[in-house]
């Protein structure tokens, strides 16, 4: 799943409120594409 937000903190709360219902990882990237950081709910 992905999707855009303007704030990023908006789209760290929606990914993260997904991630803990599907037991799944939430990936947040940087701009220019790297990993940012890695949230695992599993």
């Amino acid at each position: 799943i992905s999707s855009k937000h303007r704030k990023q903190s908006t789209a760290i709360r929606k990914a993260k409120s997904i991630a803990k219902k599907r037991k799944a990882d939430v990936i947040i990237h940087r701009a220019d594409g790297g990993i940012r950081d890695r949230i695992s709910f599993d």
